[in-house]
């Protein structure tokens, strides 16, 4: 509704979602595949393309009946009616098919982090095409604005999740914990130790070092409590 595209749904619009990797069940790759999942829900055609695709992330899209394509066949973005573009992928395509160009996309680019590289911002597609700018965070806001992004452009989405997700209601009796970290800090690794063995809480922990699965809402609900970094 914000960004005025919600009359735009009565058709079945072309949405195109770029991202430099959909390997690891990670960050990036999870937004990635939740906006396009989120698209899809609303009847939209969805396509995303990255530079590099691999396992298990190739699997998970597509068993969400999403295309994932990583061809060198880049797809033309003026062919789509919104472009959700992440880590500096939309220069490839359109340095490719800027000679094609039809009727002008809504382009949304996101931005995830105020320090990696790849979510900085880029030479000159974005102060181009930029509809709406999404970050994550304060922080990021504050980044890209020292850089001369336009502020009116900039919306902070702060890491939101999807709607199947809900709030857990409070509990009087600690006794499960989820844990969700592919980089859990050291300093936790030991505090689970102590829960696990002086207070018999159990400790369950989704990431690279745990269940490397994707997050459900089914794992909330079954936990009492849950710890998570970034």
């Amino acid at each position: 509704k914000r960004w005025g595209l919600v009359d735009s749904f009565e058709k079945d619009l072309k949405v195109l979602i770029l991202t430099n990797h959909m390997e690891n069940i990670a960050g990036s790759e999870i937004v990635a595949l939740e906006v396009a999942e989120s698209f899809q829900k609303y009847g939209c055609n969805v396509k995303i393309y990255a530079n590099q695709i691999g396992l298990p992330m190739a699997d998970i899209v597509r068993d969400s009946g999403i295309e994932l394509d990583d061809s060198d066949q880049y797809p033309n973005p003026f062919d789509f009616d919104i472009i959700w573009s992440q880590h500096h992928v939309i220069p490839l395509l359109i340095s490719t098919n800027i000679e094609s160009k039809n009727d002008r996309p809504y382009f949304i680019f996101a931005h995830l982090s105020p320090y990696e590289p790849l979510e900085t911002v880029g030479l000159y597609t974005e102060h181009i095409f930029a509809d709406k700018i999404l970050v994550n965070s304060h922080e990021t806001k504050e980044r890209l604005e020292s850089l001369g992004v336009e502020t009116d452009k900039i919306e902070i989405f702060y890491n939101a999740s999807p709607s199947s997700f809900q709030s857990a209601s409070k509990v009087n009796l600690l006794k499960n914990i989820l844990l969700i970290s592919n980089h859990p800090p050291q300093e936790l690794l030991e505090a689970i130790k102590i829960l696990e063995k002086k207070n018999n809480i159990r400790v369950s922990h989704i990431g690279t070092r745990g269940r490397y699965k994707r997050l459900q809402p089914s794992h909330i609900a079954e936990n009492d409590a849950v710890i998570t970094i970034g």
